[in-house]
């Protein structure tokens, strides 16, 4: 489930993820094309898949050049994730049910604000201190899905 190849990859995009979700938490998130939707969704996508190396390094910046630019159009402080996403954990639970998301809202159309909205909160509960976070995004997954396959 988790491609070690592209775990700096995968490591950004949690952090735009908790940068985005902070920025939406505390009301700075104003307009939907300030949210690197598409971004998320077919980078999530695209970590299922192996990488050429260039194509994976044009992602990480365009990762890391969003988390910035959320930051400095919000003023929220980007956030950087440097852990381990652990196979077998909940965690990589719900990493796995986000992919899955991505790859359905890739194959519909990524411009779905509240599925940007989850996968966004989704890979900030990754980089969160416990499982609570978690734990509520993971229980919320079917529902996302079965509303992504209902479109």
């Amino acid at each position: 489930m988790y491609d070690e190849q592209n775990e700096q990859l995968a490591q950004a995009l949690v952090g735009l993820g908790a940068t985005v979700a902070k920025a939406i938490e505390s009301d700075k998130m104003a307009g939907a094309s300030n949210m690197p939707t598409g971004l998320v969704v077919d980078t999530l996508h695209a970590l299922g898949q192996q990488l050429p190396d260039a194509e994976r390094a044009a992602r990480l910046q365009a990762v890391r050049d969003a988390a910035r630019s959320v930051s400095d159009c919000t003023g929220v402080a980007a956030e950087w994730f440097d852990g381990a996403i652990v196979q077998g954990s909940l965690k990589a639970d719900l990493y796995g049910a986000a992919r899955r998301i991505a790859r359905v809202a890739s194959s519909r159309g990524a411009g779905h604000r509240s599925v940007g909205t989850w996968l966004c909160r989704a890979l900030a509960a990754i980089a969160s201190q416990g499982n609570d976070d978690a734990e509520e995004r993971l229980s919320e997954a079917p529902s996302i899905m079965a509303v992504l396959e209902r479109a």
